[in-house]
């Protein structure tokens, strides 16, 4: 038999790649199932297994694409070692962490809050996918930095927090993980728009994102 291109392989994947992230654009990534991607990608039922061995690792496959297509870029953490103020490097951080978020949600939607909400809730099947994910989240990466560097900077005397620097830590961590939900779902952010009365630009992830930055700012600085 004629040797198959690996290539070819790559292209199969990429196609049922493709068919899993339309299935779960579709429908909650919870109800998602092997059978609905066979349907969608026009594969047999055997012939997925040559590719994926289960569905967790197609939903890997996915995971590693989103973090392959919303990198930050080698030169991106140097932004804390720069002479500008601590004030400043903080306020281009959020405004990055903001634009990654934005980026990640145009290409993806809601389908990437969905697969964490699953895998969340199913420790064994989370140690299992993270086995299989071989690309880094760098939203969360840079998230880390940045709590590090203001941690740092309180440390030293740059900043003289008007509140505990563990409580500012921990509501930058948390109001990102809130940004990253509202601006994910879209009758949110339409939501905001008419409770709140503000621009709809500040409904973005970058928008939320100077918010909470000029927020912290104030906070770090009494």
């Amino acid at each position: 038999m004629p040797k198959v291109k690996k290539e070819y392989f790559i292209e199969k994947e990429n196609a049922i790649v493709d068919a899993a992230i339309r299935v779960c654009q579709s429908k909650p990534a919870y109800a998602v199932t092997m059978r609905d991607i066979v349907r969608e990608c026009n594969i047999s039922q055997g012939g997925i297994y040559c590719y994926f061995s289960d569905i967790d690792e197609i939903f890997a496959a996915i995971f590693n694409r989103c973090y392959n297509q919303t990198k930050f870029g080698e030169d991106a953490l140097k932004i804390f070692d720069g002479a500008e103020s601590p004030a400043l490097i903080i306020e281009t951080a959020f405004a990055l962490l903001g634009q990654m978020l934005d980026k990640m949600i145009r290409l993806y939607g809601n389908l990437i809050y969905g697969l964490n909400a699953l895998y969340l809730t199913d420790p064994l099947r989370v140690e299992k996918v993270q086995k299989m994910i071989k690309l880094s989240n760098d939203n969360d990466i840079f998230l880390a930095k940045l709590l590090a560097f203001i941690d740092e900077h309180c440390a030293n005397g740059d900043f003289q927090p008007s509140m505990p620097k563990e409580h500012i830590l921990l509501l930058i961590d948390a109001t990102f993980q809130g940004i990253t939900r509202n601006v994910t779902f879209s009758p949110n952010a339409k939501a905001m728009q008419d409770v709140y009365g503000v621009d709809e630009t500040y409904t973005t992830a970058q928008g939320m994102a100077k918010i909470l930055s000029q927020a912290i700012i104030k906070l770090l600085t009494k």
